[in-house]
Formats: C-alpha cells, sequence, structure tokens
C-alpha cells in the first residue's frame, strides 16, 4: 500500500504543464517589493479569456489568441450582434503598452497591471482584466 501512495505522489509531482511559471528569487522579491509579476513579452503568447464586458468601439472582445510569432486572432462580437468572429492582427509589446493593428485599426493597452494569471490593461475606452487560460495541449 506505501509502494502504490509512493508511486502515485510521484507521478502527481511528475506531471508538469508548459505553461507554469518558473520564479527566480529575484522574480520573488520583485514580488515583494511592487505586489505585482514581472511581465516580459515572452509570457504573452498563449489564450487570454477577457473579462466582460470588454467593449471598445462598438466591439466585444471575447479572448485573444496571442502567437510568438506576432500575430494574435482576436475573437469578437459586434455590440448587439449573435456571431462571433476572428480577426488576425499584429501584436507589439514595448514594456508600457501592448498595441494590436491590422490595416487601418489599431488597438492599444495600457499595461496597469500584472498578477499571474490576471493581466490588467487599460484604454480611452476602459479598464480590463484579462485571464490566461491553458490550453488542450497542457492536459
Amino acid at each position: 500500500m506505501k509502494l502504490l501512495f509512493a508511486i502515485l505522489a510521484l507521478l502527481m509531482m511528475g506531471c508538469e504543464c508548459p505553461y507554469l511559471e518558473e520564479r527566480t528569487k529575484n522574480d520573488y522579491e520583485y514580488y515583494h517589493q511592487t505586489g505585482q509579476d514581472r511581465l516580459y513579452a515572452d509570457k504573452l503568447p498563449g489564450l487570454w479569456q477577457c473579462y466582460y464586458p470588454m467593449i471598445i468601439g462598438g466591439v466585444e472582445f471575447k479572448e485573444m489568441r496571442i502567437f510568438s510569432n506576432g500575430n494574435a486572432d482576436i475573437i469578437m462580437e459586434d455590440v448587439g450582434g449573435s456571431e462571433y468572429y476572428s480577426k488576425t492582427f499584429r501584436w507589439r509589446y514595448d514594456g508600457r503598452y501592448i498595441t494590436f493593428t491590422k490595416s487601418n485599426t489599431t488597438y492599444q493597452f495600457q499595461i496597469t497591471g500584472y498578477l499571474f494569471p490576471e493581466l490588467y490593461i487599460r484604454d480611452s475606452f476602459g479598464t480590463y482584466t484579462l485571464a490566461k487560460r491553458l490550453t488542450e495541449d497542457c492536459m
């Protein structure tokens, strides 16, 4: 019985998800000083769920899939509409702002905070919270 318990414990400890963050001593010190985690561009790729409502210029954002190749698929819906649709944007992060651009459309958000798994952003329409979600690849 003890052997079975030990094997189960080893199996549970050995399961890791690539989205779990490794934190260094400096990251912990930064957290204790500021109450926030450090946000780097390499932490942005992944699936981000928009807390509702996130309405910007007559469009409600639902979720963002940010890719490391510089593209981002944003799933949105027109306010009062009944169908979701996706648009692909180019994204850029400069340490203070994350900007999504496609043709004549630009959405720029100021990063106001980051405490994993939530990202706090702001633009001229309001303040919003995004939450990083695990994808099916992690199960």
